[in-house]
Parts: structure tokens; C-alpha cells; sequence
């Protein structure tokens, strides 16, 4: 089995995880939490705040979901904007939000889930 480290920003001791390892009831808890909340904001996104707002809960999430995993969460901003940057070519260095401010609110959380899916 193999063995991940990853540093945790701020100095944190870095956590060991086995990739296969089983995880533990608090962990599957805590993913089983994830998962709904993500649920629960793409299915009324308004209730979270602005578009930013939920943009960035969705961010936060799925970088706690890979800390839970054990994964390191720093490289999911760089996916995040590869993600943009295939989809938007000319608006790579914007947020989604900014990038879909014109469109609907459907299209708005489709474009999230095939985020959520991708990262």
C-alpha cells in the first residue's frame, strides 16, 4: 500500500494515509456530510447567499472533502482554474461567478456541478 503525506499550511503535523485503507465511521460521516451539504446548496443556492458565496462554499467543501480523503487540498484551485480556463478561454482569470453573472441561475449550477464532478 502506498502512503501519502501531506503538509497542512500553518505548520500542522502532516497526516499519514494508506491509499485502500478503510476509512473510519467518523471520516465516511463526515463525506456522507459533505455530500449532502453539496447537495443542499446546488439545490437551493439562493438560501446560501450571492453567487460568490456559494461559489466559494463549493470550493471550500471539496477542499475538505480531499483533507477527509487525506488528499492535498492545495491543488484543486490550479484544477479549479484549468476548469474555467477550458470552458471560458477569454475569462481564465475570473471567478465563475463574475463569468455567468448575465446567465440564469440553472445555468449557473449546472456549470457547478460539472465542477463539483470534475474535482
Amino acid at each position: 500500500m502506498e502512503v501519502l503525506r501531506f503538509r497542512v499550511p500553518g505548520g500542522l503535523p502532516s497526516r499519514p494515509t494508506t491509499l485502500g485503507a478503510k476509512m473510519s465511521a467518523r471520516e465516511a460521516h463526515t463525506l456522507s456530510w459533505i455530500t449532502a451539504r453539496l447537495d443542499t446548496i446546488l439545490g437551493a443556492p439562493r438560501m446560501w447567499g450571492s453567487r460568490e458565496a456559494v461559489e466559494l462554499q463549493i470550493l471550500t467543501l471539496l477542499e475538505v472533502r480531499r483533507v477527509v480523503c487525506g488528499e492535498d487540498p492545495m491543488g484543486l484551485l490550479d484544477q479549479y482554474v484549468e476548469f474555467v480556463r477550458k470552458r471560458y478561454p477569454g475569462h481564465w482569470n475570473k471567478p465563475l461567478y463574475l463569468i455567468l453573472a448575465a446567465e440564469p441561475e440553472e445555468e449557473f449550477v449546472r456549470v457547478l456541478q460539472e465542477l463539483r464532478s470534475e474535482l
